[in-house]
């Protein structure tokens, strides 16, 4: 664990599980998507221990759009 207090690894994008959300619809993605293409993935996604999403929904779908197999997430643990 780091000192920020999460575990910085690679998951397949399959495997997070995208829960009930306050915000169920992302918005146009293009831009982020076009970011993400060019620059990549800057802050990864944060996920609970066992794949759920706490933050990122949108830089997720965006890595779905893109066809990415995996992405870095924080797995944080505490946060529900």
């Amino acid at each position: 664990m780091s000192d920020r207090g999460h575990i910085e690894l690679e998951r397949r994008v399959d495997s997070i599980v995208v829960g009930e959300r306050h915000r169920c619809d992302p918005g146009d993605l293009m831009p982020l998507v076009e970011s993400l293409e060019r620059v990549g993935l800057l802050q990864p996604v944060t996920i609970t221990p066992d794949g759920y999403l706490i933050c990122g929904f949108r830089r997720l779908e965006a890595a779905k759009k893109l066809g990415w197999d995996t992405l870095r997430v924080w797995v944080r643990s505490g946060i529900s």
